[in-house]
């Protein structure tokens, strides 16, 4: 007894590890750009109580049919919750549901529950970019249901119950009214199981003569999973719209939607390949099942990018079912819960291991934005106030990326992230005018713009930003907001003569925030001018911190250092992991003589800034060192110069 005994006190124990971590992995802030079209599609249809049939968003396409209606019951779910707690409760929400699908994953493997969690985790991590405010997460549970029943029912010889088969095709409807046409994983599943207890029946040959029957409970069900895609209000519209998805050419220029090279996809996914061949390999347990589940998965998750988290937790569910029943295992579980210490160490071992692979993907993952903790990272919230306080008003152009936050706020967008609802004529003249000016102008004059609100933080590294390229240099448009994400451009219009008189900018561009090129550009005699429009873009969004770190450098230049200092020490409590604060302090104390605390700084800031690391010049970072009187770092950056 004691045994089973340990092993319930370590599932315990686990389960514990398990749901911190899992914490930890999802506290990241609520940025993806089509959480705010779910938001907006919920409310609406909370508060008409009505689904929605002509589109309420763009009005590019005004009077039109909505299409994107395959994800209804999801954005209910998501506006109710998001309308009880704000964010946060999004994100406590999105924690359930990932512990969710990766416990359900671990539990293929029961008897092993204790040690299957924290390996579980090494999938949940891999696949931390596909783990945000979407429908997809229902998908997720729901797969993990599947493939769990599936497993429970082909171990009972392929024989469902009736309460089985009640289950399967209720959670089936759900899916369908979920996320649409991804509940066609559910039958996907299903039909696996039944290759499997086909096979099994013609092998056997006392079984052989009843292989109807052995059948006949599967097909049943699989023929209940059919017949729930009707169970949906539009129709079968969710399927048509998933054909519309994977055919149509406006798949071209979402990247999500695209598969990646070889190359990384190998290096992220080969090991789940791997793991999950090799079990099938040694135990062979299902083993039709199990390589039809695998590579079924696998093919799809060669389609696009967004498929390889499906193909992760597929490969999840199959490693745990060949592991389950593992000979091999059973009689190291033994001897691992013969002793509560050998048990520890190995159990502490694998969450060292899973929580290393947690911390690593959460840093990176919330590296680029700046995501980490909880709240929301509102690509176009500053951008919208502005826009709210001064009235603007008229036909607005909008980047792809942001459609989703304006609508939120109530403005009738351009575009917004649903693709095949555009279509690619008019997604292929939006993207080819982000740098040809012939294009852009065609579209001005065809929709009158009166003004416009371009994200521009992914090109920063470009030398000249999307769209900006040609607002920037035409005298009727006119720079009047900008935060770390976004810009607001005014045109010169009768109605906007008012705010462009209050709010125009002279002499900082968007890209002037990352480069800092303005106060090189500036002569000494407007130094003034410039500081007061870095202070008034510092005062107009408190949650960015590029104006204030530029503004920073300009109290630097002229020797405020105080301010400067002042400044600083608020950029790193408003992203305490951002790089570019301690960056900016080092090349302050370094200019102060203070060798020591440059330093330091310098340090730190390479520690954050990741990838990033390889733009510091490591000669001076060793120079720096050097005068501190630190010969080793000193040669130790030296060498990272060369």
């Amino acid at each position: 007894m004691i045994g089973p005994v340990r092993a319930r006190v370590f599932t315990c124990l686990s389960i514990l590890a398990f749901a911190a971590l899992v914490a930890f992995l999802c506290a990241f802030k609520v940025d993806d750009v089509d959480v705010w079209w779910h938001l907006k599609a919920g409310e609406l249809m909370v508060r008409t109580g009505a689904w929605i049939k002509t589109d309420p968003f763009a009005y590019t396409r005004e009077g039109q049919p909505y299409s994107a209606t395959y994800e209804w019951l999801a954005q209910i779910i998501f506006y109710v919750v998001h309308a009880a707690g704000g964010a946060t409760a999004l994100i406590v929400l999105r924690t359930a549901l990932v512990a969710l699908t990766f416990f359900l994953l671990a539990a293929i493997n029961k008897p092993a529950v204790w040690i299957a969690l924290p390996v579980s985790l090494l999938g949940a991590a891999r696949v931390l970019p596909s783990l945000t405010d979407r429908p997809h997460l229902f998908t997720y549970v729901l797969l993990a249901t599947f493939l769990l029943m599936a497993t429970r029912i082909l171990d009972a010889g392929g024989k469902p119950t009736r309460r089985e088969m009640i289950v399967l095709i209720v959670l089936e409807i759900l899916w369908v009214n979920l996320h649409g046409g991804a509940a066609l994983l559910g039958i996907a599943v299903w039909g696996a199981l039944l290759l499997q207890v086909a096979w099994d029946a013609r092998e056997s040959p006392a079984a052989s003569r009843n292989w109807t029957t052995a059948i006949q409970g599967p097909l049943l069900i699989l023929g209940g999973l059919i017949l729930a895609q009707f169970a949906f209000p539009y129709g079968l519209s969710n399927l048509a719209y998933l054909y519309h998805l994977v055919t149509d050419q406006t798949r071209t220029f979402i990247v999500e939607w695209q598969p990646r090279a070889w190359g990384p996809y190998l290096r992220d996914l080969a090991p789940w390949w791997m793991g999950a061949l090799l079990a099938i390999g040694f135990v062979r347990r299902k083993p039709i099942f199990s390589l039809v589940t695998l590579l079924g998965f696998g093919v799809l998750s060669r389609t696009a990018y967004r498929h390889e988290a499906i193909f992760v937790m597929a490969a999840t569910g199959v490693l745990m079912y060949q592991w389950r029943w593992s000979g091999a295992w059973a009689r190291g579980s033994s001897w691992l819960l013969g002793r509560a210490w050998r048990a520890a160490s190995i159990l502490s071992l694998v969450y060292l291991l899973a929580g290393a692979s947690v911390y690593g993907a959460w840093v990176t993952f919330g590296h680029y934005f700046q995501t980490y903790g909880y709240g929301s990272l509102e690509m176009a919230g500053g951008a919208a106030a502005f826009l709210d306080r001064e009235g603007i008003s008229g036909p607005m152009f909008n980047t792809y990326d942001l459609g989703a936050d304006l609508l939120y706020r109530g403005r009738k967008v351009f575009v917004d992230t649903r693709n095949v609802d555009f279509g690619y004529s008019f997604l292929k003249r939006l993207f080819q005018a982000a740098n040809d000016k012939d294009v852009w102008d065609g579209l001005d004059r065809e929709y009158h713009f009166t003004y416009a609100v371009v994200w521009y933080a992914p090109f920063v590294q470009s030398a000249a930003l999307p769209y900006i390229r040609h607002l920037e240099h035409d005298p009727d448009w006119v720079l009047a907001y900008i935060d770390d994400r976004s810009a607001v451009y005014l045109k010169r219009t009768a109605g906007n003569a008012g705010a462009i008189a209050r709010d125009q900018f002279t002499l900082v561009t968007p890209l002037d925030l990352y480069t800092g090129d303005v106060i090189t550009r500036t002569p000494r005699a407007r130094y003034a001018a410039l500081e007061q429009e870095l202070s008034r873009l510092a005062a107009a969004d408190p949650t960015s911190i590029e104006a204030r770190l530029l503004l920073a450098q300009l109290y630097i230049v002229v020797y405020r250092h105080e301010d400067a200092l002042t400044l600083l020490r608020g950029t790193m409590m408003t992203e305490p992991r951002a790089y570019r604060p301690h960056a900016v302090l080092a090349a302050m104390y370094a200019r102060e003589e203070k060798w020591a605390d440059a330093g330091r700084e310098f340090e730190t800031a390479i520690d954050l800034a990741g990838a990033a690391a390889a733009r510091f010049d490591y000669n001076y970072v060793a120079d720096v060192f050097a005068k501190a009187g630190e010969p080793a770092k000193a040669a130790a950056y030296r060498r990272r110069a060369h």
